[in-house]
Order: C-alpha cells, then sequence, then structure tokens
C-alpha cells in the first residue's frame, strides 16, 4: 500500500512538472514530493565508532539523504545496524555496540520503541504476526575466540517487551518464519533447528552443509539456505526435510547477504573471494537450477549489501569503500548494466523499498 500510494504521488508529480505548475499537490497529499524517498539504506557503521544510520533515496527526483532517522528523532543511532526487516509498517533494527532493537515507522521514521536491554549481540530478526524473534549471539569469550551462551529472545510487539528467551547450544544466526515456524540458522554447526511459533517450542533440527547463514523464502515456499561453505540447501518446511543441496556456490565466507526477486523464483546473492575487496560480485540463481552459477551478474570493489526493487526490477548494490567514510550504492539492470550511482552512509548493508 505505502508504495502504491508512493507511485500514485510520484505520477502526479511528473504530470505537475510538465504542466509548469510545480505547486500542484493532491488534496490529500500536501507533503512536497522530494520528502517522499521510496529507497531506505541502512547503513552498518563502522566498528567502535558505532556510527550506524539510514539515509534514503527517491528514485523520482534522484535525490539522496542521509540521517533519516536521526533528523526525524534528535537522536542518532549510536550503534552498529546489523539486520533490518519491514513487518506490519514498522522496521525493526537489530544493533549491536550498543545491543538494542530499535523499531520505527516506516512512512515517517519516527521512533515507536527501543528495546535496550536483554539482548547481548543481536544479529537477526523475524516475526509471525504479533510475535517477534531475535537471534543474539552471546558474549565473546576472548580465550576461545567464540561466542558463548546465544539465544533467541521472544518479543511481544504489542507492548514491545521480551516475554522470553529460547537458550541455544549453538550460535544462531539467521531467522525465518514459514509454515508457523521459526527457522534458526547455526553458523557454528551445519544444523537449521525449527520452533513452533504457537508455544515456542523446539520441533527438530535439520542437517544442511556447514554454516548455515541467510535464508528466503522462494514462491513455492520452499527455504533456500545459503552456507559459508558454499551451498545453497533447498527446504521443505511442511516435511522439514532437504530437498536439494547445490555445491559450489560462491558464498563469501561470512555474513552471507541474498535476496529474491519480487516473483520469487530467481535468488541474487554476494560473493567474495577472501578479504580481497576488489573480488566482490552478485550471482543470479533460478530456483529450477541444478547447478551453481558460473557467471556474475555484476562484479566490482568492496561489495557489502544487496537489495532488488520489486516493482521496478532494478538490482541495488553498496560498496562500502573500506570503511573509509560514506559508501556507495549502485544501480543495475538485472542484465548486469550499471545505471547510476548515489551516495550512503558508512558501510551500507541493506535495503528496504516503500
Amino acid at each position: 500500500m505505502i508504495r502504491s500510494n508512493y507511485l500514485n504521488r510520484s505520477l502526479l508529480f511528473l504530470l505537475c512538472l510538465g504542466l509548469g505548475l510545480i505547486s500542484c499537490q493532491s488534496d490529500d497529499s500536501p507533503t512536497p514530493m522530494t520528502s517522499l524517498p521510496d529507497v531506505i539504506v541502512a547503513n552498518e557503521g563502522n566498528f567502535g565508532d558505532a556510527d550506524g544510520s539510514f539515509s534514503t533515496y527517491n528514485t523520482v527526483t534522484q535525490e539522496a539523504a542521509t540521517q533519516a532517522f536521526q533528523q526525524e528523532n534528535g537522536r542518532a543511532i549510536n550503534a552498529l545496524i546489523q539486520k533490518v526487516v519491514l513487518h506490519q509498517g514498522e522496521i525493526f533494527a537489530t544493533t549491536n555496540s550498543t545491543d538494542k532493537l530499535e523499531i520505527f515507522d516506516v512512512s515517517s521514521f519516527l521512533s515507536i520503541a527501543t528495546i535496550s536491554s536483554g539482548l547481548n549481540t543481536p544479529y537477526d530478526f523475524a516475526a509471525s504476526g504479533l510475535k517477534g524473534y531475535v537471534s543474539n549471539w552471546g558474549s565473546f569469550n576472548a580465550t576461545t575466540i567464540a561466542y558463548e551462551e546465544g539465544f533467541v529472545a521472544v518479543i511481544d510487539l504489542r507492548d514491545y517487551t521480551i516475554s522470553k528467551q529460547i537458550d541455544r547450544a549453538t550460535r544462531p544466526q539467521g531467522l525465518l518464519v514459514a509454515n508457523d515456524k521459526l527457522y534458526v540458522s547455526n553458523v557454528d554447526a551445519s544444523s537449521v533447528s525449527v520452533y513452533n511459533t504457537v508455544n515456542d517450542e523446539f520441533i527438530t533440527d535439520i542437517s544442511v552443509s556447514d554454516n548455515p547463514d541467510k535464508m528466503v523464502l522462494d514462491r513455492n515456499n520452499k527455504i533456500w539456505v545459503l552456507c559459508n561453505s558454499g551451498s545453497l540447501v533447498r527446504i521443505d518446511p511442511a516435511s522439514d526435510q532437504v530437498e536439494a543441496t547445490i555445491t559450489g556456490i560462491q558464498a563469501s565466507g561470512f555474513n552471507e547477504k541474498m535476496i529474491t526477486n519480487g516473483s520469487r523464483d530467481k535468488l541474487y546473492y554476494l560473493s567474495s573471494t577472501g578479504f580481497d575487496p576488489s573480488t566482490g560480485a552478485v550471482y543470479e540463481f533460478d530456483i529450477s537450477a541444478i547447478s551453481a552459477p558460473t557467471i556474475p551478474v555484476a562484479t566490482g570493489n568492496n561489495f557489502y549489501g544487496i537489495g532488488l526493487d520489486p516493482d521496478e526490477n532494478i538490482l541495488y548494490v553498496s560498496n562500502n569503500n573500506a570503511f573509509q567514510g560514506t559508501g556507495t550504492v549502485i544501480r543495475y539492470q538485472l542484465d548486469g548494466t550499471e545505471i547510476d550511482n548515489f551516495v550512503a552512509g558508512r558501510g551500507p548493508n541493506g535495503f528496504i523499498f516503500r
């Protein structure tokens, strides 16, 4: 609904511009077009500086703006932004260094709530109706060089409080809700854990390739798991059985980024080789394929975030510029043709389209 209203306003704005009536506005939309950006960029921020932020881009006027959250709320995020999820008109941003969950309105950017206690290195968020879930890595042990006592926090979205904690034996990473079940990828193991979203009770562990990370749902309601070890695993949530494993996937090896297109019949994921910033690439995978793609859609430096405008079929890929100042967002046609680029905040890592 938000995106549809925005497009209607965009058409009105262009009509008015063509007639030379710049002051022409609809009766129910007095806000100038320049204040209605339709792309939200989550900027992670630099470790140690905790300077994560949200910037915006207006696809009609091609204007980019930074510090959107700070401008509306009079305060900065003051944290590293890990994941952003849109649920029922609200944006849920998991942050660490400071550990909290920021919730704000997708249209106005006005803060709704901040959960700043009961979390410990939060990473991902997923929601089921009036219930939210936050994966937490736990505390870092400098001796073992590992995170310990990870858990999943259960959030009551009626009052934005933590209602319970699901303790985890392995570090939880990605979260996905499907078929009235919560799926948790165990990034330090080779399994995906399944919980009932009605009572949050454990159901089963699904064996997959090593180091499962990002998960998405395709048009056939099948779950695809991108593993750091270089595999794509397809799970049927009706049976919780693995249906296929595609090897030879060019995974990044850490903090995987994967999205679907608007029709959810193609997956797009980021790849890089080790820590070489010049080896960034985006690959497209058709959900009917039986082998890994070999030719990337786009290549470049310091690729860090990925998004796809479901209405325009335009690919958004971010360059973190080695976290030296602001980042850049590059827009591509799906055939890999570069359209343009715009400035973002430091370390752009995710997108929301409204």
